[in-house]
C-alpha cells in the first residue's frame, strides 16, 4: 500500500502536468534552425515592433526642423476709414475724410547663416476729400526687399542649424537604440533556445533512466520469483523506479516551461516540433563544440565592440550633440549686432481732379508701370545692437553646455571601461567552460564504462541492485552535466558575441535600417 500510494501520486502529477499547461499556438512550420528562429523573433516580437516605430518618428522630426527653413508665402488685406478735424487756409474743408484699402503679398525665408529675407509686393488705394491732393483716388504700389543678417549672436550655421543637427543625431540614436533592442532580443532567443535544448535532452535522459530502472526492477522480480535474490533488492529497485518517475515528470515540466518562455519571445510563433523532447546528442549540428569554436583576444574584441556596439555608438552621438550645443551656447553669449537692409521701388497713379494736370494719371495697373519705371525708390541700412548687462543667463547656459559636453565624454569613457571588463569576463568564461566541457566528456565516458562493468557484474551475480542503480544515476547525471556544460559554453559564446555587438552578424543576419520597412535579412 505504501508504494501504491506513491505511484498514484506520481500518476496524478503526470496527468496534471500534461493537462494544466496550455498547448502552444499552432504556427506555420519553418525550418527549425537557430537562424530561422531568430529571424522569426525579429519579425514577430511585439516589443521590437513597438521600438521599430521610433525610427520613422525620428525621421519625421528631422523634416519638422528642416521645415523651419522652407520658403513661406504670406498675404494680408486691410481696410481703414477715418475722419479727422482739419483747418487750413488752402481749403474750406473742416475735416479730412480718408478711406484706405491696402494689401500685400510676398515670400519669407530663413537661411542657415542666420539671414532672414522678405520680398513683398504692397499696394493701397486711398480716397480722400482734400482738394490739395492732385489725385483722388490714388494708387500706390511698391516692391520691397528686407534683409536682416546677424553679425555676432545667432550668426553662422552652428547656431541656426542646431536643432536640425540635434534631430539628425537623435534619429541616428533611434536607429542604434532599435538595433540594440534587436540584439537584446536575439540574445534572449538564443539563450532560451539553448535552455530548451538542455531541457529536451534532460527529459530524454530521464526517460532513459526510468526505462533502465524499469528493466532492472522487472529482472529483480523474476529473480525474486526464482528465489535468487532477497525481497530487499526488489524494494530497492521499486523505490528507485519511483524516484526516476519523479525526475522524469520534473524534466517534462522544465521542458514545457522553457518552451513557453521561448514562445513568449516569439509572440506565440514557436514551431510545435521544437517543443517536443529531443535526442540527447544535442551537439550534432545544433551546438558548437570547443574544438570548433573561435573567439578573439581582448584587444580585437574591444575594437569590434567600438565599431559595432549600439550603446557605444549612442554615446558617441551624445558627445557630438553636446559639442554642437556648446558651440551654439558660446555663440549666444556674444552681443546682438544685426545688419538691416531695406530696398524698394515705388509707383503712383490715380484719377486727376478736374482743375489739375498730373503725370501720374491712371488706374491701379498704371501704378505698377510707375513702380517698374522706378518713379520712386527707397533704400536704407542700419545696425541694431543690444547686450544684457552682466549677461548672466546666457553665460550660465554656456557653462551648463560645457559641463554636459564633459559629462558626455566621461560617460562614454566609463562605458568603454565597462565594456572592456565585460569582454575580459566573457572571454574567461568561454575559455573555462570549454575546459569544463572536455572534463565532463571524460567524466561521462568513465561513468558509462563503470555502469556497463557493474551491469555485467550484476548479471554474473557479483553485484546487487543498489550498486547498479547508483552507477546508473551517476551515468545519467554525467550525461546531463556534459550537455549542461556544452549548453553553458554556447551561451557564453552568445554572450561574448553580444558584448562585441556582433551577435546578429554571427548568425548571418543584417539589419536594413535604410529601408522604409526596416527589415532583418540574411547576410
Amino acid at each position: 500500500m505504501k508504494y501504491l500510494g506513491r505511484y498514484c501520486f506520481i500518476l496524478l502529477l503526470v496527468v496534471a502536468t500534461q493537462f494544466s499547461v496550455p498547448a502552444l499556438i499552432d504556427a506555420a512550420e519553418v525550418p527549425v534552425s537557430l537562424q530561422s528562429l531568430l529571424l522569426l523573433g525579429l519579425e514577430e516580437n511585439l516589443g521590437l515592433q513597438a521600438a521599430r516605430l521610433a525610427i520613422p518618428a525620428s525621421r519625421e522630426a528631422i523634416i519638422v526642423e528642416e521645415g523651419e527653413f522652407d520658403t513661406e508665402f504670406f498675404a494680408n488685406s486691410d481696410y481703414l476709414e477715418t475722419q479727422t478735424p482739419y483747418a487750413s487756409i488752402f481749403t474750406s474743408e473742416t475735416s479730412i475724410d480718408v478711406a484706405k484699402l491696402s494689401g500685400s503679398a510676398g515670400l519669407r525665408k530663413r537661411f542657415a547663416m542666420g539671414l532672414s529675407t522678405t520680398l513683398s509686393l504692397n499696394s493701397n488705394q486711398t480716397d480722400q476729400n482734400l482738394t490739395t491732393e492732385t489725385l483722388n483716388p490714388q494708387y500706390q504700389t511698391s516692391l520691397s526687399l528686407d534683409l536682416n543678417q546677424p553679425l555676432l549672436r545667432n550668426s553662422g550655421s552652428a547656431t541656426n542649424l542646431l536643432t536640425l543637427n540635434l534631430a539628425k543625431g537623435q534619429s541616428r540614436q533611434a536607429d542604434y537604440s532599435f538595433l540594440q533592442q534587436a540584439q537584446n532580443l536575439v540574445l534572449g532567443i538564443e539563450i532560451g533556445y539553448y535552455d530548451l535544448l538542455l531541457s529536451r535532452a534532460t527529459e530524454v535522459l530521464r526517460r532513459e533512466a526510468w526505462q533502465l530502472t524499469q528493466e532492472l526492477y522487472e529482472g529483480n522480480r523474476r529473480k525474486l520469483d526464482a528465489g535468487v535474490i532477497p525481497i530487499s533488492e526488489v524494494l530497492e529497485a521499486e523505490t528507485a523506479l519511483a524516484g526516476r518517475d519523479l525526475d522524469y515528470v520534473l524534466a517534462q515540466q522544465q521542458r514545457e516551461v522553457q518552451a513557453h518562455r521561448l514562445n513568449g519571445l516569439l509572440n506565440n510563433s514557436l514551431p510545435p516540433s521544437l517543443a517536443e523532447p529531443q535526442s540527447a546528442t544535442v551537439e550534432d549540428g545544433e551546438l558548437i563544440l570547443p574544438r570548433n569554436a573561435y573567439f578573439p583576444n581582448v584587444m580585437d574584441a574591444l575594437r569590434s565592440a567600438e565599431q559595432s556596439r549600439p550603446d557605444l555608438m549612442i554615446a558617441a552621438i551624445d558627445i557630438e550633440n553636446s559639442g554642437l550645443s556648446l558651440l551654439a551656447a558660446q555663440n549666444r553669449v556674444k552681443p546682438e549686432l544685426d545688419l538691416n537692409v531695406h530696398l524698394s521701388t515705388e509707383g503712383l497713379a490715380g484719377s486727376e481732379r478736374p482743375t489739375v494736370n498730373s503725370p501720374f494719371q491712371g488706374n491701379w495697373s498704371d501704378s505698377l508701370s510707375s513702380m517698374i519705371s522706378s518713379d520712386g525708390y527707397q533704400w536704407g541700412a542700419g545696425l541694431r545692437f543690444s547686450y544684457p548687462l552682466g549677461n548672466r543667463s546666457l553665460k550660465s547656459s554656456a557653462k551648463v553646455a560645457q559641463y554636459q559636453s564633459r559629462q558626455a565624454r566621461l560617460s562614454r569613457r566609463d562605458l568603454l571601461s565597462q565594456v572592456d571588463a565585460e569582454l575580459r569576463e566573457r572571454i574567461t568564461q568561454v575559455q573555462r567552460l570549454g575546459q569544463l566541457v572536455d572534463i565532463s566528456s571524460r567524466f561521462q565516458g568513465l561513468a558509462e564504462i563503470s555502469f556497463k562493468h557493474e551491469t555485467r557484474r550484476l548479471e554474473e551475480g557479483l553485484s546487487d541492485s543498489f550498486r547498479v542503480l547508483t552507477f546508473q544515476e551517476k551515468m545519467i547525471t554525467t550525461r546531463i552535466s556534459r550537455i549542461a556544460a556544452l549548453v553553458e559554453y554556447n551561451k557564453s559564446l552568445a554572450s561574448l558575441s553580444y558584448a562585441m555587438g556582433t551577435n546578429l552578424l554571427r548568425h548571418g543576419i543584417v539589419a536594413n535600417l535604410a529601408s522604409k520597412e526596416i527589415r532583418f535579412e540574411e547576410n
